[in-house]
């Protein structure tokens, strides 16, 4: 449970085909009455797969009671996969983990469609 840097909203597709870019933004908000600097971490993790989000390696501050963005993409596994993200504080000195939550992405399976066929050439015999 977060005490200062709570995650309010991940949003990212909820399934995404194998290959494709997975465009991610984690919202944090700031539960303290002073301006803190926040960071985020997100891991793809699920059996075999794991890809780290930076969110660009950056720390935002962010005033009294306001919300910040965080955005990264992915690109989607050939299989569904837990997202899960973390938010930080900087408590003057050190990092501080605060909050976690996942979603779950599903791989999307396109089923190709019939396009009909059409005879090319052919010998009479």
């Amino acid at each position: 449970m977060a005490t200062l840097a709570e995650i309010t909203r991940i949003i990212a597709p909820a399934s995404a085909e194998a290959g494709k870019r997975v465009d991610v933004e984690v919202r944090i908000r700031n539960n303290h009455y002073t301006h803190l600097y926040f960071a985020a971490i997100a891991s793809v993790i699920d059996s075999g797969v794991n890809i780290t989000l930076r969110f660009g390696n950056k720390s935002e501050e962010v005033g009294p009671f306001a919300t910040v963005s965080f955005t990264d993409h992915f690109t989607m596994p050939d299989k569904t996969v837990r997202l899960w993200v973390w938010s930080f504080y900087w408590n003057g000195t050190t990092w501080i983990e605060d909050d976690s939550k996942y979603i779950d992405i599903a791989l999307e399976v396109t089923t190709p469609t019939f396009q009909g066929f059409a005879i090319g050439e052919y010998t009479k015999v």
